[in-house]
């Protein structure tokens, strides 16, 4: 089944990268495929939460097939040759016009979004890789999340590359105010959640758990949340083993009006912070008539049995 979700997602990653992104932990965890769950000492994550959309596909495509090369489809020709030099030697007046490319949304053509904004994300990627140009890619970065004329699904990756940025680097304190206040701002739509995952993952994420599970708790019980910013709370709580995830999964899981994708991350939670009490309460339902939330509900509850019965 990962196979064939891989191929599908190969062909579809144009119209759907972030919903899928988020998915896809699920679909792999129900095909039966038990992993340890990475301990939380501070900061760890879900391997959705780590990596912007275009590492999760080079992660999961390099065995397969070669590098892609930007392609003029993408970018402009000068962007695209520009893109196929090492950044790590690039100069400000090299960066400038792939800068340009993404601020002025050049090349973007109706019909073709999905083509250019994989160029986008190439750019993004490859300004990443500027080593010696830190202030300069910080703000250009936050410039790019923070515009709202811009195209939100531009929005969204520039947040996704800066939380790989302060990642990996030792960013300022203006990344963090604006991750910040970019998730108390967006909770309509998917750019709170990705920019909570993003101070998550960051190196501030150990100094600013408490607030990570404040807002995180509160955009995953609002129903005004946009659902991928609810879901990734949702994570990001029950990947920090945070309590009050409990009882807002038990919630979503009850909820008639809940969809399966809802369904299933609820119980995911339940499986990361259940207690007995969890496993009491669970016992009591039936096994769903859906095929996915039924196999999720037998592997959670099959999870706190065995937890349980260790403990004993």
């Amino acid at each position: 089944m990962t196979g064939l979700f891989l191929s599908w997602w190969f062909r579809n990653r144009k119209k759907c990268a972030l919903p899928v992104a988020c998915f896809t932990g699920f679909l792999v965890w129900l095909t039966g495929a038990r992993r340890k769950e990475a301990s939380f000492a501070g900061g760890g994550t879900h391997e959705f939460l780590k990596r912007p959309v275009r590492d999760r596909e080079v992660v999961a495509s390099t065995a397969k097939q070669p590098e892609e090369e930007p392609s003029h489809d993408r970018a402009p020709k000068e962007v695209a040759e520009i893109l196929r030099t090492d950044p790590r030697g690039s100069q400000r007046e090299d960066r400038a016009p792939v800068w340009a490319f993404l601020q002025r949304l050049e090349g973007l053509i109706p019909g073709k979004e999905g083509e250019w904004f994989l160029g986008a994300d190439e750019a993004l990627s490859w300004l990443r890789g500027a080593d010696q140009a830190a202030s300069e890619i910080e703000n250009g970065l936050i410039g790019l999340a923070l515009e709202e004329k811009l195209p939100s699904s531009l929005r969204e990756y520039a947040l996704q590359h800066l939380g790989v940025w302060a990642e990996e680097h030792s960013p300022s304190c203006v990344v963090k105010e604006t991750l910040k206040n970019v998730s108390l701002a967006e909770e309509a739509s998917p750019l709170s959640g990705i920019a909570l995952s993003a101070l998550f993952r960051s190196s501030f994420g150990p100094q600013e758990t408490a607030w990570i599970h404040h807002h995180g708790l509160h955009l995953a019980a609002s129903r005004l949340t946009h659902p991928l910013s609810r879901s990734i709370a949702l994570q990001i709580l029950g990947q920090s083993r945070a309590a009050g995830a409990e009882p807002i999964a038990r919630a979503l899981f009850q909820e008639a009006t809940s969809s399966v994708r809802e369904k299933i991350e609820a119980l995911q939670v339940l499986r990361w912070v259940g207690t007995r009490e969890t496993l009491e309460w669970l016992s009591s339902f039936s096994e769903a008539s859906e095929l996915l939330t039924a196999t999720a509900q037998r592997q959670t509850l099959e999870t706190l049995r065995d937890r349980w019965r260790t403990a004993e």
